[in-house]
């Protein structure tokens, strides 16, 4: 899991093959802290409503996958805030 180490693969500062690593070259502290924010603000009910956006073919079990990472990934958002921070800054 991200949160952990060695979680974002390549846990070094530089050039990572993340997907999403271009577009967050200009990631500031306070946007990551925002994001924190908004991770710990998230109730169960809004994930649970994330449920049913999920497509029916992706099936029950991908919808239950989806919210335990959801829940796991609020529960340790301080320590993911940590990781990225190290990586990105």
């Amino acid at each position: 899991m991200p949160w952990q180490d060695n979680g974002i693969w390549n846990h070094v500062a530089g050039d990572l093959q993340h997907v999403l690593f271009k577009s967050m070259r200009n990631v500031t502290a306070d946007l990551i802290e925002s994001f924190t924010t908004d991770l710990c603000a998230l109730s169960d009910d809004a994930i649970e409503d994330y449920v049913k956006m999920i497509p029916a073919e992706w099936g029950d079990d991908t919808a239950c996958k989806i919210v335990d990472y959801l829940l796991t990934a609020r529960d340790n958002a301080d320590d993911f805030e940590t990781k990225v921070k190290e990586v990105m800054l």
